[in-house]
């Protein structure tokens, strides 16, 4: 979907096999915080975050927000916060954006100040278009909601049942939303969706839906080239507002791709199901099974609509040269691409099914490379937040 989202068409987003991974580890004194990607290593006396506390009129607790609904950053919260880091009231670099939701988040789920320390490590790219503030905001709000004690740390185990956990996931992604809207201003909430959930995520007309969990691989391929996210939206909508009667039947051609590729995806699904269940039965097997040719088919009509998907996206103005050698040089192998985001640059993904040789992947990725470009070999669909251990 990409761009026709923001103008009210289907959108189809799956979680990406890039992992951000928090540890929190309390302590007595003081609160640490530790983002390397975006170059914070700073610590606090606890006594200090007191006075942030009094000084946002938490003082008491039930003067804490407790409904994450009711709980975005006012102005005069953001002015308070940026004066306590001490960055002027006009800073909005990601650095400060990141330190400003931060402690929006701290304050707002813990109910007194309690000492930590917050390191994370990501392997998602920043500023990639990728979700990875996102990815951030859901594992700070998840340790943040177990420190408070509001959500068990049995409700966000992998292994807990989807009916347990879902309550909990539903609350961090309502507080993660809450942190995007600091990030970005006016986020669709599907990257928060995305990161907490994990799977197949839809969006239309703001409404989002979570669909469960599929099993696609791709080559994450970044071109190197700088996009600018806010010009590539200003871009479709100067053109939609000077050619509506063009645009719109692009944007609508782009809604109806996305209806096919979810149906696409369901049934590829229960394929790939159905496939895995087959090869179980009869351990080792590497023949054909008899839903094979069935699972070729939908992989090849996805790319497609991949394939058609990118066009369209051209046809708005916001591919890249780069990117198109991308797509030409997954075709030359047999396979689909398209970009991913707000193009301009950035980021391209290329389909693999199950069946592409293994010879023919790697010579994709080595034909990539030599327009200088990043590659990854990466698992769509994967499972969302989760925490991984608890003492």
């Amino acid at each position: 979907g990409e761009h026709s989202v923001v103008h009210g068409r289907r959108g189809v987003a799956v979680s990406l096999d890039l992992r951000t991974k928090l540890t929190l580890t309390q302590n007595t004194d003081s609160v640490t915080l530790d983002l390397p990607d975006v170059k914070i290593r700073e610590s606090w006396s606890l006594d200090t975050i007191r006075t942030l506390y009094h000084l946002l009129g938490h003082a008491t607790p039930q003067n804490i927000h407790s409904d994450p609904n009711s709980s975005k950053l006012t102005s005069k919260e953001a002015k308070i916060i940026k004066e306590f880091i001490g960055v002027g009231e006009d800073s909005k670099c990601q650095k400060t954006l990141a330190m400003l939701s931060f402690f929006h988040l701290y304050t707002s789920i813990l109910s007194k100040p309690s000492g930590c320390t917050i390191s994370v490590s990501s392997q998602i790219p920043t500023g990639a278009g990728l979700g990875s503030s996102a990815a951030y905001a859901s594992c700070l709000v998840g340790a943040l909601l177990v420190l408070s004690g509001q959500v068990s740390a049995n409700s966000l185990l992998a292994t807990t049942d989807e009916a347990t956990r879902r309550p909990a996931i539903e609350l961090v992604n309502s507080w993660t939303y809450i942190s995007e809207i600091i990030m970005h201003g006016t986020p669709s909430g599907i990257d928060n969706t995305t990161c907490t959930f994990g799977g197949v995520i839809s969006i239309k007309d703001g409404s989002i839906k979570t669909l469960g969990r599929c099993c696609l691989q791709i080559m994450l391929v970044n071109t190197k080239e700088p996009r600018s996210t806010k010009s590539m939206v200003a871009g479709v909508k100067d053109k939609l507002n000077k050619y509506p009667h063009i645009i719109n039947p692009l944007m609508n051609s782009m809604d109806a791709l996305a209806e096919e590729a979810l149906k696409i995806l369901h049934t590829l699904r229960d394929v790939e199901d159905k496939i895995n269940a087959f090869n179980n039965q009869i351990e080792g097997n590497t023949k054909e099974t008899p839903c094979s040719q069935e699972a070729a088919e939908l992989y090849e009509k996805l790319g497609e609509l991949m394939n058609m998907n990118h066009s369209l996206l051209g046809a708005l103005g916001v591919s890249h040269p780069t990117l198109e050698k991308v797509v030409q040089v997954a075709l030359r192998f047999g396979l689909h691409a398209k970009l991913t985001g707000a193009g301009g640059g950035g980021f391209a993904i290329v389909l693999v099914p199950r069946q592409t040789k293994t010879a023919s992947v790697r010579l994709c990725m080595d034909a990539l490379k030599e327009l200088d470009c990043q590659v990854w070999m990466v698992d769509l669909g994967v499972f969302g937040l989760c925490l991984q251990r608890c003492t």
